[in-house]
């Protein structure tokens, strides 16, 4: 008889993921997907996760518990919004915030037009993954630059789905 809302869900990006919604010249800009310090344990798991995606949504478990064991990529959920939204069927969750997880590492650094454009590819990714379900409320990245242009690509997150915008809390490299 509660409303339960997700303030805190993760998209977990598999290698490819962003390249898919950039133009050709952000695609070009973008760096590989990091796995930062996680090393081999982080490997292996989008490893499975990729064999995983690639063989279709998986029946999903019924027994809430279950469900909330697997982490990262391993969760049923983490990189599929179709498995993603029968998780929320399961839980009973009413609606759930979702972030990106580790993209925004692929255009990080102190090229502005890269940092824009790259926030913007992540941002139509994000609405993408959350538009089958009005539960799944897409949370936008936008760079805290030029206030001009952030404003710019806050509002064009807005536009494209995305439910919520998160401004990050320091300049890029290189804007003083």
């Amino acid at each position: 008889d509660r409303l339960v809302f997700d303030a805190d869900s993760h998209v977990m990006e598999l290698p490819g993921w962003l390249e898919g919604f950039a133009d050709e010249r952000t695609r070009a800009a973008l760096q590989p997907l990091p796995l930062g310090r996680a090393g081999k344990l982080a490997e292996q798991a989008v490893e499975e996760a990729s064999q995983r995606a690639a063989a279709g949504p998986v029946a999903v478990d019924t027994d809430p518990m279950a469900l909330l064991r697997p982490k990262g990529w391993s969760a049923v959920g983490a990189f599929d919004s179709a498995e993603r939204s029968s998780v929320l069927d399961v839980l009973g969750f009413a609606a759930q915030f979702v972030f990106p997880t580790f993209a925004a590492t692929q255009f990080a650094g102190s090229d502005l037009d890269t940092l824009y454009a790259g926030s913007d590819t992540l941002n139509r990714a994000m609405a993408a993954f959350c538009a089958d379900d009005p539960r799944l409320l897409a949370v936008a990245s936008v760079p805290w630059g030029v206030p001009e242009r952030t404003i710019a690509s806050a509002r064009r997150a807005i536009d494209e789905g995305c439910a919520a915008v998160m401004v990050s809390s320091d300049l890029p490299r290189g804007v003083v």
